[in-house]
């Protein structure tokens, strides 16, 4: 999969704890190479080249847990063509430099 887009989101901060709401849209190529054999022997390669657009918008909330390491849980939602849609969950570390 090829794809490029724009990725825009806001951020609140209170003290130490943040909220940010964003969001991405972009879209490129998808590029599928199916292997059909017989016997364990390769028949034919079936080669799909499709268009796809992709838009996700979701929300962060984080817990800055020390000066420098915030703790956060994100929810998204993905939207798109060629079947790409489901809901995105996602937990993570950030460390370095936070507002």
């Amino acid at each position: 999969m090829n794809a490029a887009g724009l990725t825009a989101e806001y951020l609140i901060v209170q003290k130490d704890l943040e909220l940010i709401v964003g969001g991405f849209i972009g879209g490129g190529t998808l590029n599928v190479e199916e292997l059909l054999s017989v016997a364990g022997e390769v028949e034919m390669i079936n080669r799909v080249k499709e268009s796809l657009v992709i838009g996700i918008p979701w929300v962060r909330a984080g817990y800055n847990i020390a000066p420098l390491v915030n703790v956060g849980v994100e929810v998204g939602y993905m939207v798109g063509t060629q079947g790409f849609d489901g809901l995105t969950i996602g937990l993570d570390i950030l460390a370095g430099l936070i507002p």
